[in-house]
């Protein structure tokens, strides 16, 4: 099984706790949000499909979970995310469409490609972006 069938099986997208951590940064700079943080407010909410118990394959040793699309808006709101479902879809078809260009890029090319307010919140996580 795969994410297709994921989507085929459920009727929709669904994102790993990794993406989903890429995505609301992108959204909502000034606020830490991480994978922790997201996978805890999702378990309390009862959002996460196990992959493992569906015997999906969706690459990536990491991915253990995935949260279906129409979880998400309620997601962003636990999680304290001020943005709404569209402007995520919106960050979510750019990182599809840019995936290739974005894998193995220094702090420093990321800052260059978007721009200052990310290359700050990179330098206050502690990455050396000179």
């Amino acid at each position: 099984m795969t994410r297709k069938t994921f989507e085929e099986t459920f009727g929709e997208r669904g994102y790993s706790v990794y993406q989903l951590q890429w995505l609301f940064l992108n959204l909502n700079l000034d606020r830490n949000i991480n994978h922790s943080t997201i996978h805890k407010r999702a378990k309390e909410e009862g959002m996460l499909v196990d992959v493992k118990e569906l015997d999906l394959d969706v690459g990536g040793k990491n991915t253990k979970f995935l949260i279906a699309e129409s979880n998400l808006e309620r997601l962003m709101e636990i999680c304290g995310i001020g943005s709404t479902l569209e402007e995520f879809n919106v960050q979510a078809e750019f990182k599809r469409n840019n995936i290739k260009k974005i894998v193995n890029v220094s702090p420093k090319e990321e800052t260059r490609r978007y721009g200052v307010e990310y290359g700050r919140e990179l330098t206050r996580r502690g990455y050396d972006i000179t």
